[in-house]
């Protein structure tokens, strides 16, 4: 199990890796990726190099995504890696709609339009305190264009702890 929370925490420093380049996904990603990304957010917000002013046109607009609508926005991240023998390693974060909740299954309404359905096991890590609701807003990880979903995040959940 160490190996999936390492393979997401490379996911994560990934995702941050992303912010800071482009000065956009903190607006998006930290909705979706983590409870602390809010802060982190406020912080670069606030940082001379995020102004729009700094930005591509193309990213500029970015900032102007009402808060409701930033987890629509982001649409995924693809992640190529290698592990220590030198195999590669290719990890998709999907976020989306959880349409069609079972007990082994989730099927997701994709931000990009695509509906797909992961299978759920023993192996699955699953965060955000209670369990998957249809209508939820979640983040699924795979590993190796796997349907086997690695781990499951409840955006929806979290963001109401976070107002709370």
């Amino acid at each position: 199990m160490s190996w999936l929370k390492f393979s997401v925490a490379v996911v994560l420093t990934s995702a941050a890796l992303v912010v800071a380049l482009f000065a956009t996904g903190a607006f998006v990603v930290g909705n979706a990726l983590a409870q602390a990304a809010p802060v982190a957010a406020a912080e670069m917000r606030n940082h001379p190099a995020m102004d729009s002013r700094n930005l591509p046109p193309e990213l500029a607009g970015l900032k102007d995504v009402p808060d409701s609508q930033k987890f629509a926005h982001f649409q995924g991240i693809q992640v190529a890696l290698t592990d220590k023998d030198g195999n590669p390693l290719h990890i998709s974060v999907t976020p989306g709609v959880a349409s069609n909740v079972g007990t082994n299954s989730i099927t997701l309404a994709g931000n990009d339009g695509a509906s797909r359905t992961y299978t759920l096991t023993d192996q699955t890590w699953q965060r955000g305190g209670t369990p998957i609701a249809n209508g939820d807003k979640v983040v699924v990880v795979t590993l190796n264009d796997t349907t086997s979903a690695r781990a499951v995040v409840d955006v929806t959940t979290m963001q109401q702890h976070a107002h709370s």
